[in-house]
């Protein structure tokens, strides 16, 4: 199912409101490195980078993979967030160099 730019932004804005403080700002945006974290929003779970994706893309559509050009499958720094073709990601991973 796609998402939309608007949704994406509401789902974003309110994983803020609840988790600003606890977020490392580094270099990375990342959060509870211990899995790959999701936010629920309007009775839907996504891995949060797809929902950041989706507010700076305006929307992502099916199909669509987000990418981390930073090799770090828990960020979600919309600046290190490319979207993408499954093959385009199947790609990034035979260089990925995050452990």
């Amino acid at each position: 199912m796609a998402i939309s730019r608007k949704q994406s932004l509401a789902a974003v804005d309110d994983f803020l409101e609840h988790h600003e403080d606890e977020l490392d700002n580094s270099y990375c945006l990342t959060w509870n490195q211990q899995e790959r974290p999701k936010w629920r929003f309007e009775g839907r779970t996504e891995p949060l980078y797809r929902w950041v994706a989706g507010a700076k893309y305006i929307g992502l559509d099916d199909g669509i993979v987000v990418r981390h050009t930073c090799d770090n499958p828990y960020c979600f720094n919309p600046d290190h967030l490319v979207k993408g073709t499954t093959a385009d990601n199947n790609h990034d991973r035979k260089g990925c160099t995050y452990k």
